[in-house]
């Protein structure tokens, strides 16, 4: 094997596994971006569902002051 040819070798090995490792990186970042869309999704879920009960016990609430409206 000569010097250039294993040179040249090395290069595009070097080159396929920087790739390989790019790869990695983007399926990992792909993951994690998921995973913190879905846990922001599932904690906005809860905080609306929270809140809509909330609101729920406020109007359910004796007051004076505020009119209830009809319905």
């Amino acid at each position: 094997m000569s010097h250039k040819v294993f040179h040249r070798f090395r290069h595009a090995a070097c080159r396929c596994k920087k790739k390989t490792v790019l790869g990695t990186w983007i399926l990992i970042g792909i993951y994690v971006q998921i995973t913190i869309g879905m846990g922001y999704w599932y904690a906005l879920h809860e905080a609306s569902f929270e809140l809509a009960i909330a609101q729920r016990c406020v109007d359910s609430w004796p007051t004076p002051r505020r009119q209830k409206p009809a319905h």
